[in-house]
């Protein structure tokens, strides 16, 4: 059935509408590493440090079954050693936890990306 004239002609006042109506379209809406999460606990040598990971989209809902878009790395400052982090454990309901152990006291470096961007 063809479209009306009106259902053909959307106007936008700017991108962001614009992915906005597209996103409804696909039925997808992008995560936002602007609204996510993440609690740093205190590290101790040798003792495993749990990173606390909260994921939300651009409507700032928690969301789930996005471990694929999400990694975490962690180097010690001075040496450059990049440390192991265990793969993610999904808590629930888009909460994430990343373990790792650290061998070293000093400055280290965590870095958090979600879908491509830095939290």
């Amino acid at each position: 059935k063809p479209l009306r004239k009106e259902q053909r002609e959307m106007k936008f006042e700017g991108a962001e509408q614009l992915h906005e109506e597209v996103h409804k379209l696909l039925g997808y809406v992008p995560l936002d590493p602007g609204k996510c999460e993440v609690v740093i606990p205190l590290m101790i040598v040798k003792k495993e440090a749990v990173l606390a990971i909260t994921v939300r989209d651009i409507n700032n809902d928690v969301v789930s079954d996005s471990s694929e878009e999400l990694s975490v790395s962690v180097q010690v400052g001075s040496s450059g050693e990049v440390i192991v982090v265990k793969p993610f454990e999904d808590v629930s309901d888009g909460k994430y936890k990343a373990t790792f152990t650290t061998s070293r006291c000093g400055d280290h470096v965590i870095s958090i990306v979600v879908d491509g961007q830095h939290i």
